[in-house]
């Protein structure tokens, strides 16, 4: 973002240079605010993505801990249930 609103500021016949290895390449102005402008789209559309999986895996989260809560509710549920029948029976283990 930066470099867009750096780059914004510059007069089209600004002198602009890239730095490649050791070695600074000179670069045409429209085609230095093209690629910036291209790599910030592709920049936001990454982010949108990951955002999407980020939520996608949210949701799914929450589902299993839904269904985790169910399963944990069902197994109380049957153990009290033993321990119910094991009191009836006088205190021996359900067999």
């Amino acid at each position: 973002m930066i470099v867009k609103k750096e780059i914004d500021l510059l007069e089209e016949d600004t002198t602009i240079y890239k730095q490649m290895g050791p070695v600074l390449v000179k670069q045409e102005f429209p085609d230095v605010k093209q690629n910036v402008t291209k790599r910030l789209e592709f920049i936001n559309t990454e982010i949108l993505k990951m955002d999407n999986i980020v939520k996608t895996n949210e949701n799914k989260q929450s589902e299993k801990r839904g269904k985790l809560q169910k399963l944990q509710e069902q197994f109380e549920r049957i153990r009290q249930q033993i321990m119910q029948m094991q009191q009836q029976q006088g205190g021996q283990p359900a067999q």
